[in-house]
């Protein structure tokens, strides 16, 4: 039997090559744990338990991977086996495995993330000699009231205008017409009679301040 495989044996294959070969009998036969070796219940014996042989191993451990030591063996023979096992099963791995795409290294990663600015294109710019302008517009002159006096007469009129006075004459006199009455309110009068509320408004205001003044 062959001391190099490329495989290990069984302790069951092993026993099968010593029986029906002329191999040279191993120094002895080392086998690794059986499957079951952590489990509550594992196979027993065939035999007696003080009489323990070869055959009556039980099977979990005839199943078990097993090697052959032989007197002659030296260090480098088992770690070159051990190589040559190892070797062949990484071989295996690579035919079975499929083909993976490389990964992309990290420089590659990172140019894909950062962000790059824009390059920059020559432009072309066109100057114009502009100075600043010589002539001012002129300031128009503030709107509203002057500040001069005026006659009470002139406020009365910015205050009720022709607009105003003609529609309270109108109404004034529709609804003299409504209660059959002469209708012939004319606008000086309407003006004469808004003037005597005004002035009397104005009086009666003057009165109620005197009579504070005087408290």
């Amino acid at each position: 039997m062959s001391s190099k495989r490329s495989k290990p044996l069984s302790v069951h294959e092993i026993l099968n090559e010593l029986e029906n070969d002329d191999s040279p009998v191993p120094e002895c036969i080392t086998f690794e744990p059986p499957d079951n070796a952590n489990t509550a219940v594992t196979d027993e014996d065939s035999g007696e338990e003080d009489d323990i042989v070869i055959h009556n191993l039980p099977g979990s451990i005839l199943r078990a991977p097993a090697e052959a030591i032989y007197a002659n063996q030296t260090d480098s023979e088992s770690e070159s086996e051990d190589e040559i096992s190892l070797a062949s099963l990484q071989k295996r791995s690579r035919i079975e495995q499929p083909l993976q795409q490389p990964r992309p290294s990290i420089s590659a990663e990172l140019e894909d993330t950062v962000i790059r600015p824009p390059s920059v294109q020559n432009k072309t710019y066109k100057w114009r000699n502009r100075h600043r302008p010589n002539d001012f517009p002129s300031f128009q002159p503030l709107e509203g009231p002057g500040n001069m006096l005026r006659s009470p007469i002139n406020y009365f009129d910015q205050l009720f205008n022709d607009k105003v006075i003609n529609m309270l004459v109108k109404y004034t006199n529709l609804y003299a017409s409504q209660k059959n009455k002469p209708g012939n309110v004319t606008t000086s009068e309407m003006k004469s009679f808004m003037g005597i509320l005004l002035y009397s408004m104005l009086a009666k205001t003057l009165n109620v301040l005197g009579k504070l003044v005087r408290l």
